[in-house]
């Protein structure tokens, strides 16, 4: 799945809740989301248009 698919899933999904304020997390242990900050800022500006409060987080396994 790319960002672009996961964005427009995220948002229909969005779509379909009637709270106003929605929280997804997204673990994304292959790392096929290349720009994790670029997708969260992306999905945040598509939500305010729906009047909802709506925020992304991802999670990345990082090597220490």
């Amino acid at each position: 799945m790319s960002g672009k698919q996961l964005l427009e899933e995220l948002g229909a999904d969005a779509f379909h809740y009637q709270a106003e304020i929605i929280y997804f997390f997204v673990c994304d242990k292959m790392e096929i989301i290349k720009n994790p900050e670029a997708l969260r800022q992306a999905f945040a500006r598509e939500q305010e248009k729906d009047g909802k409060t709506v925020r992304l987080f991802i999670l990345q396994e990082k090597e220490l």
